[in-house]
């Protein structure tokens, strides 16, 4: 319910209350005139029964005294007559003294100075109309249509001057919030009276709260700026430490001299490898390869052209093996490759082709051409329906190795070529 309709139903509550007052007091005073005219009535027509009667009184003559009060209850007004001599004793009666539309009341009569009776008299007064509606025909059209006019007044000055600034107070509040208090609106009322001085109050407090919102914003647009900052930081700090982690785990796992995996990683892939064939079943072969008389170019060339001579090695094999297999330095001069994947006959085909690779293999050194060869040990694994362990895994790949060398080096030898069950005898290592 809006406000205009609370003040229109207020006002026309208060016309309805003015409009009924008025009405009572007209009622009130419609009633006191018809008494007043009333009891003038009886008493004009007392003061003339007076002089009548007492003739008849004083003469005794009781069957005229009644004819006379037949006569006079047809006169109009006249409701009920009684004649009393002085003491009270009856002498005449006509009507109903009951009535409640009339007014009693007992008068004396004289004669000759002389009291000789009473008489009671009683007459009807005129009422209210019983019909609800009809006091209106009485009401003073004029008052109420005065009534009317200053609440339809009352009415718009109270549009006016109250729900006018008010609503431009809600079109301000209601702007603002539309724009979430980024910026609150003006009230655009001026006046002396109340609304004034809240409008007043108000467009300083949306003039504060304005400020407010501005450094409000210039700290939080500072703020982002620098969380951007710090954000951007940490990002690249984020990435510099990935880095640095990827770098770090690379050397723990890569040799350092021929940037080849070391023998940490290598043991733990192993491990790995063992446990899918063992649960899969899928071939996967190891290469133990060990370069042949190395000592013999430390001695003679010095430390600085053994550690050339691992890093071409190194290369060489990179070069020669799958993107899937996995080379490894296990020791000074000794080199793995973990293929998964493989079986017997490729394991011994690649370890053919890197041995003639390492064969061809020519060094230059100052004026010095290094050669050499290489002795490599194969094992393949499933070799047999039982699981095996890592440490057996390498062992029959290191004794494969270990024949290759006694039987003459420059040589590739499979493990299956060899006595298998000495190696499980002396390991005792079957799971």
């Amino acid at each position: 319910m809006g406000i205009r309709l609370k003040i229109l139903l207020i006002l026309g509550l208060a016309l309805l209350a003015t409009l009924a007052s008025n009405s009572w007091l007209y009622l009130q005073d419609q009633k006191a005139r018809q008494l007043q005219q009333a009891q003038q009535q009886h008493q004009d027509i007392s003061g003339l029964l007076g002089t009548i009667l007492a003739h008849g009184v004083a003469a005794g003559d009781e069957q005229t005294l009644q004819q006379l009060l037949d006569d006079l209850m047809t006169k109009k007004d006249i409701i009920y007559l009684k004649i009393t001599n002085d003491e009270k004793g009856f002498m005449a009666e006509r009507g109903d003294a009951d009535t409640q539309d009339g007014y009693l009341s007992e008068h004396p009569l004289h004669y000759k100075n002389r009291l000789i009776g009473y008489f009671t008299l009683g007459t009807k007064y005129r009422t209210l109309p019983n019909d609800p509606l009809s006091w209106l025909n009485g009401l003073p059209l004029k008052q109420a249509g005065i009534i009317l006019l200053i609440t339809l007044g009352e009415f718009i000055a109270l549009s006016y001057f109250i729900v006018r600034p008010l609503r431009s107070m809600v079109k301000s509040v209601r702007t603002s919030a539309q724009q979430a208090y980024n910026h609150v609106e003006e009230i655009p009322y001026t006046s002396d009276d109340e609304f004034g001085l809240v409008a007043l109050e108000f467009n300083r407090m949306s003039q504060k709260l304005n400020e407010t919102n501005q450094q409000l914003k210039l700290k939080v647009d500072a703020a982002d700026r620098k969380l951007l900052k710090t954000n951007k930081r940490l990002v690249e700090q984020s990435v510099e430490l990935t880095r640095i982690n990827e770098e770090l785990h690379t050397l723990s796992i890569t040799d350092a001299l021929t940037n080849v995996y070391n023998r940490r990683y290598f043991d733990d892939q192993l491990s790995n490898e063992v446990e899918v064939t063992n649960r899969y079943g899928e071939p996967t072969s190891l290469l133990l390869i060990d370069l042949d008389h190395f000592k013999i170019i430390n001695d003679v060339y010095g430390h600085y052209a053994g550690d050339i001579v691992l890093q071409k090695v190194a290369q060489t094999l990179r070069a020669n093996i799958r993107k899937t297999d996995l080379l490894c330095r296990v020791g000074g001069e000794e080199f793995a490759v973990i293929c998964k994947h493989t079986g017997k006959e490729n394991a011994i085909n690649l370890s053919e082709k890197l041995r003639q690779s390492i064969e061809k293999l020519e060094i230059q050194l100052d004026q010095e051409t290094i050669r050499l060869t290489t002795s490599i040990g194969i094992t393949t694994i499933p070799d047999t329906d039982k699981a095996i362990s890592k440490d057996y895994f390498y062992l029959c790949a290191d004794r494969a190795l270990y024949q290759s060398k006694a039987s003459g080096r420059n040589r590739v030898t499979h493990s299956h070529h060899i006595n298998l069950e000495a190696i499980r005898l002396i390991t005792d290592t079957v799971v």
